[in-house]
């Protein structure tokens, strides 16, 4: 499944924005003149409208007049219902307690005077043959966290439905108890249990089929408090899931609505898409989308999600959860919830034997303590291997793609999903600029030589690479011309040239004073028409560039390694590999050698994969084999200065390898988030990490 599917096209992005900015001032639109200035959405743009219409009455927060927006006043709640009616004998109506954007509920008494809930729907706001389906299949379903419904009728075209009595909803609780961090989670398992148990395909119907069933309605007013407990309750919306995506219709809340909402689809993980979104309004007090209709549908179908209101060690574990293909998500809603919990844990390191015999020896008599501290005095001053100092970097919301470091080691910059460069200054740890041009991931970054201006490379629509102003925080200007992701950026020495890649399959060297194109690279100068279909070989995936700035080197989609005289473009050396992507690439300042690694990326063109760590001579054209992992490697730095080669591996953690004398050491210790890129300095003693977990990681030897 594409996630693709799920976006809206930034023409009609626009165009709805612009909507609703004349509809904000209360414009008068007439939409035959409004498709004038969009004729190439004469079919999109209108049924895209009336969906927002749609959402308007689920937008409003005022319950009072959610009542005057139902899209069909004919059918709204009877207004002769009161205190003491007996709309189904045996059930008498105490007092309305809550009304919301599907009906309004009653506390009322049943049979033996028992409390509990009855709530009422007009059957004109969404209810059909599958909701009655889904209904009686709740009747039989028993389930410790799911609210027990205990009949349902359908008198003058409203639906009345008989359930428990809950004492309030979960963002009621929370507010009222304050719980702490592992009371909430306890009570997200509940329901993420309960979810599980539902999404399951373990549900008879009358006619014996066997369903799963999807809530379609997770937020917290729907997760209620009964004896203490959290069940989910309100199942007006849940619909019996046929297939693994399936038709829908009907409204959910577009705030926790998952992207295939828009598209009307549902996925047998759009429940947990919510759950995610719920959990950052209930554990953050806010949520990722926020605006106007328009702004909350293309938050949820194009734009990466605000997290900045969680932890940040918890931000990669909901984004996954957030994904826009419902494919990429958590395999369960429990499974979800339990990351969430294994990424608060911080495992305690084991006790050093020298530890342990420090423990023991200090409980012995003075001697022998005497005799402990020479010892530890001993130890301390044996050579020890190089220890780090990890600062970490807050600010991006999303996963971070690209960092670059100054020479002089006091500015960095990284870019990442929240379509974002940031600046920093590494000597306060703190944000300079945030430069904001691209439309879509900032994927490659560069600084040039003397540190005062930037390049940074925008991922596929966006197509653009910006050079800024590092002294002011400014766009100098946009170099356009690639065709898809810029996947690497340089600048050259004299500071005046930049050379970059796409996956458009070609390598471009650019005039930065007139922003045009000099020239292509052999071989790499001209799109693969099958390559926005199938992705072709030719894709150009890495890019490095020797110190004095004459050689390049590309890395292709499969495995190729070509080797290019700056000046004239000739390609100059061709290097074989697998037929695969080398996801961790990194070259030597002379230009002379190359370390590869694959990165467990999909787009591979061969399986099994080869888990090898690579050191290719470029002149001599031979392959020698490093190490061979035991999973994916995800970046790899090679300081221009010394032996050490920093590996990080997709788990685990990383290590150092000495390339001289081909021993590895685990010398960065355990890091809490995967890494997606790495760059340093010319001694290896300041590095620069982008990571899965939206950090950006400084990294300083001591």
């Amino acid at each position: 499944m594409d996630a693709s599917r799920y976006e809206i096209n930034p023409e009609l992005e626009e165009a709805l924005f612009k909507y609703e900015e004349q509809r904000a001032l209360q414009k008068d639109i007439s939409l035959e003149s409004f498709l004038q200035s969009y004729p190439n959405l004469k079919d999109q743009l209108p049924k895209a409208i009336e969906k927002l219409q749609r959402m308007d009455w689920l937008l409003t927060t005022d319950p009072e007049s959610i009542g005057e927006t139902f899209p069909d006043k004919e059918t709204l709640i009877p207004s002769n219902i009161t205190k003491g009616d007996s709309p189904v004998s045996g059930y008498r109506l105490i007092k309305k307690i809550g009304k919301g954007s599907f009906g309004e509920v009653w506390e009322a008494k049943g049979p033996g005077d028992v409390s509990l809930a009855m709530k009422i729907i007009p059957m004109a706001n969404g209810l059909d043959i599958v909701e009655i389906r889904s209904l009686n299949l709740f009747k039989s379903i028993r389930h410790p966290h799911l609210l027990s419904i205990f009949g349902f009728w359908i008198i003058e075209e409203h639906l009345w439905i008989a359930f428990e009595l809950a004492e309030m909803n979960f963002l009621e609780y929370v507010n009222k108890n304050k719980p702490n961090e592992n009371e909430i989670l306890s009570m997200f398992t509940d329901a993420a249990e309960a979810l599980n148990f539902l999404n399951q395909k373990r549900h008879l119907l009358e006619d014996g089929e066997t369903v799963s069933i999807l809530h379609r309605d997770i937020k917290p007013q729907n997760m209620l408090i009964v004896g203490g407990a959290l069940k989910l309750g309100d199942f007006g919306l849940a619909r019996i899931l046929d297939e693994e995506t399936n038709q829908h219709s009907g409204c959910m809340t577009p705030s926790y609505s998952p992207p295939e909402f828009f598209q009307e689809k549902m996925s047998a993980t759009s429940d947990q898409y919510s759950l995610a979104i719920t959990y950052c309004q209930i554990r953050g007090g806010a949520l990722p989308f926020t605006g106007n209709a328009a702004e909350i549908m293309a938050g949820h179908c194009n734009r990466q999600p605000d997290l900045s209101m969680i932890p940040i060690h918890q931000r990669w574990v909901v984004a996954k959860a957030l994904d826009k293909n419902p494919l990429k998500r958590w395999e369960s809603c429990t499974e979800f919830i339990s990351q969430i919990k294994l990424a608060n844990s911080t495992p305690a390191k084991p006790l050093s034997r020298s530890n342990r015999r420090s423990i023991f020896l200090g409980a012995l008599v003075g001697v022998a303590l005497i005799a402990l501290s020479l010892f530890s005095i001993a130890v301390m001053v044996k050579p020890k291997k190089p220890a780090f100092d990890d600062i970490t970097l807050v600010g991006h919301r999303g996963e971070v793609y690209c960092t670059a470091l100054s020479e002089d080691g006091k500015t960095g910059i990284s870019g990442g999903a929240d379509r974002q460069a940031i600046v920093w200054d590494l000597e306060n740890h703190k944000p300079r600029f945030q430069l904001n041009e691209h439309t879509k991931n900032v994927v490659s970054i560069a600084i040039s030589k003397d540190g005062h201006q930037a390049l940074s490379g925008g991922d596929f629509l966006d197509n653009k690479i910006v050079l800024w102003d590092l002294v002011k925080g400014e766009k100098i200007k946009v170099l356009s011309g690639h065709l898809h992701s810029i996947r690497n950026v340089f600048f050259l020495p004299d500071g005046k040239r930049a050379i970059s890649c796409s996956w458009d399959c070609t390598a471009r060297l650019w005039n930065l004073e007139t922003g045009s194109q000099i020239q292509f690279f052999e071989y790499l100068d001209k799109q693969d028409p099958k390559n926005l279909t199938l992705g072709s070989p030719r894709q150009v995936w890495h890019m490095g560039l020797s110190g004095d700035g004459k050689t390049m080197v590309c890395c292709l989609r499969d495995g190729k390694i070509c080797v290019y005289d700056v000046e004239s473009g000739k390609r100059t050396q061709t290097l074989s590999g697998p037929d695969q992507v080398y996801n961790s690439f990194s070259m030597n300042t002379e230009g002379t050698l190359a370390i590869t690694a694959f990165g467990g990326q999909m787009q591979t063109l061969k399986e099994p994969y080869d888990l090898k760590i690579n050191r290719w001579d470029l002149i001599t054209a031979k392959k020698e084999v490093l190490i061979e992992t035991e999973c994916p490697i995800t970046a790899l730095f090679f300081p221009k200065n010394t032996s050490d080669l920093f590996v990080f591996p997709k788990k685990g953690s990383p290590f150092l390898y000495d390339l001289k004398t081909k021993l590895k050491t685990n010398t960065l210790g355990h890091l809490d988030s995967e890494v997606n890129c790495i760059t340093g300095n010319d001694d290896g003693t300041t590095l620069l990490l982008g990571c899965k977990d939206f950090s950006v990681r400084l990294l300083k030897r001591n």
